[in-house]
């Protein structure tokens, strides 16, 4: 396997940009101009996967900082919002580089409540850059990243799950839900978190593991008449709860998909 090179930095488990230090200055191989790349820029081509942005002819008003919170990061932030008061931002880390493709995880608002997560690998020739792959788009508990990290020749990142996304991650069992008739499915809907491993050298991914957030669920009450499967669901996961389960492995995550198929959609 070839070595991949990682970028030095521990990211900061939050959502909301803080402090900007002061003027960046080039870190290893993904930068411009003795500058690191804008993150305008790369908000550019995350919004035209496949379109190449050519750097010498980019251009942004807007002048960006190193992100204090998130060591590594640089967080651009835009004119406000008049309508919800809020200023969008858009801000990206470097996490792994393999020849001319890089490895981003990237954290932005567009002025509206979301606050969104995502993960793309970027080509870079020459001056060009292009998204050849972007990950699922996250926002908070439903399916946002609250860490990442690199490792040797791996990258690991945790997406918090609803209870949904929970199902969806078996492999032997498949549903026909529809989110939010059937279960929760929102930015607030924190039922657990899965871990996954990712090799840039061989574009494969893993999931290693998912935690159980300790807190049980309501079994009654009028907020989940709203939802055909919810109260069941939370049944099933009080369950693993009360019995100490709360780290599952792929197959776990399997036996889980069972147990509520089982109990909630074979009644």
């Amino acid at each position: 396997m070839k070595s991949i090179r990682i970028a030095s930095f521990v990211a900061a488990l939050i959502l909301l940009p803080g402090c900007r230090s002061g003027k960046p200055v080039a870190e290893g191989p993904f930068s411009y101009q003795g500058y690191p790349i804008h993150p305008a820029a790369i908000k550019a081509i995350y919004l035209a996967p496949g379109q190449a942005l050519d750097l010498a002819r980019f251009r942004s008003t807007f002048q960006y900082w190193a992100w204090e919170e998130r060591p590594g990061w640089y967080i651009v932030d835009f004119e406000e919002d008049l309508a919800t008061g809020r200023v969008p931002f858009f801000a990206y880390g470097l996490y792994a580089s393999l020849n001319d493709l890089y490895l981003l995880a990237v954290s932005f608002n567009d002025g509206g409540e979301g606050l969104f997560d995502n993960l793309i690998l970027v080509r870079r020739a020459g001056d060009e850059l292009a998204v050849l792959k972007a990950w699922e788009e996250g926002d908070r508990c439903n399916g946002g990243i609250i860490d990442q990290r690199a490792d040797g020749d791996y990258f690991y990142y945790t997406r918090d799950l609803t209870p949904a996304a929970l199902l969806e991650l078996a492999t032997e069992v498949r549903f026909d839900l529809t989110p939010p008739d059937d279960l929760e499915e929102t930015p607030d809907s924190c039922f657990a978190a899965a871990t996954f491993r990712y090799s840039l050298a061989e574009d494969k991914e893993e999931l290693l593991s998912v935690r159980l957030y300790d807190e049980e669920q309501e079994e009654t009450g009028a907020h989940l008449r709203g939802y055909r499967y919810q109260a069941c669901f939370n049944k099933v996961f009080n369950t693993y709860l009360r019995g100490g389960t709360l780290v599952l492995t792929p197959a776990a995550v399997n036996e889980f998909a069972r147990a509520f198929e089982e109990q909630c959609l074979k009644k």
